[in-house]
């Protein structure tokens, strides 16, 4: 299936912003991953699978959630007789990596507050402001 016009602009938006931040040395790199709405366990998304739990253990660690934005659920098809369990995946999302270190991920909720990717974007304008070290950022769509 084919992503929505929509979907497109978020995504080219969202790398817009990427590459200014590299362009003014706030960034040091940048990488595009592509994932599908939604992914089972099983099957040919392993990698998928393995950097939502990479993202998953981040947010454990810091408090901090993932939820609704990568939502797991149990499902039972009918039609093809299988079951199991899937996890719907945000349109676009960010993990900020400082020193090969997971530092940052949005979309996220910190207590009842969705912080956005837009709001992590514009933070690490503002890290650079401050003179931190530039980080490295995979924009997952």
């Amino acid at each position: 299936m084919e992503a929505s016009e929509s979907t497109l602009g978020r995504r080219r938006a969202v790398v817009a912003r990427l590459e200014e931040l590299q362009s003014n040395g706030w960034l040091d790199r940048f990488s595009v991953r592509t994932w599908p709405s939604r992914v089972t366990l099983e099957g040919p998304n392993e990698d998928v699978v393995s950097v939502v739990h990479r993202l998953e253990r981040w947010a454990d660690e810091a408090g901090v959630s993932l939820g609704p934005c990568f939502e797991w659920r149990e499902y039972d098809c009918t039609f093809t007789d299988e079951s199991g369990e899937l996890v719907s995946l945000p349109v676009v999302a960010l993990a900020v990596y400082e020193d090969d270190d997971l530092v940052d991920v949005a979309p996220r909720v910190e207590t009842s507050t969705v912080v956005t990717v837009d709001e992590l974007l514009d933070e690490l304008g503002q890290r650079a402001d401050t003179g931190r070290r530039p980080a490295v950022v995979d924009e997952l769509s």
